[in-house]
């Protein structure tokens, strides 16, 4: 499925992402009896906040591209193993997660340089462009379990014990990680601005 490459996370998709959360169940297992309208309204509905999610941890535009395609063909792939009792979001979002894993396991030893997310950074709303580089430059310094519940948490409104069933963690520990994570965050971010003692 193709799609802008500008906006890739507007904070709306969200909203619409809660609203539908039940139905979402309902298209999964549509797709598990071979409907293929109902595999489109779910890339549809979700095409824009997963490929925002993939991004964040990736930092490069075409490796996010790659994954969030993946990412559906797994989906399709292993819709028989979905549980309708459980949420579909957790349920994608860790698909996506684990392709992430995996391909950032495999160029583990090359270093993100600042170029691979310059052209295409992230947009928060109302931010100045000189905000919104600093913000990119700040999560790319941050390890990826710290960024990845920062993005969770503060750009898709994830609550925690959702959170905890996307990344297989405990509750606890995604609240330590977030509390490290948001101490780093500060620290990379007053040295970004001039404020470091």
């Amino acid at each position: 499925m193709k799609r802008e490459k500008g906006n890739l996370l507007p904070f709306e998709a969200y909203s619409q992402m809660k609203v539908r959360r039940k139905s979402d169940e309902i298209l999964a297992e549509g797709i598990k009896n071979g409907d293929a309208r109902a595999a489109g309204e779910l890339m549809e509905l979700y095409q824009n906040t997963l490929f925002g999610y993939i991004y964040q941890l990736m930092l490069n535009y075409q490796a996010a591209e790659d994954i969030f395609q993946e990412t559906w063909l797994k989906v399709i792939e292993k819709i028989e193993q979905f549980n309708p009792k459980y949420n579909f979001k957790n349920w994608l979002f860790t698909i996506a997660r684990n392709l992430c894993l995996d391909s950032l396991r495999k160029i583990k030893k090359r270093r993100w340089k600042m170029s691979y997310f310059k052209e295409n950074s992230f947009h928060l709303p109302n931010e100045s462009e000189v905000e919104k580089e600093k913000i990119d430059k700040v999560l790319a310094a941050l390890p990826l379990p710290f960024r990845e519940v920062i993005i969770l948490r503060f750009f898709y409104q994830c609550q925690i014990k959702e959170m905890a069933e996307m990344l297989r963690i405990r509750q606890g520990t995604v609240k330590s990680r977030l509390h490290k994570g948001l101490k780093a965050m500060k620290k990379i971010w007053d040295k970004e601005s001039g404020y470091e003692t």
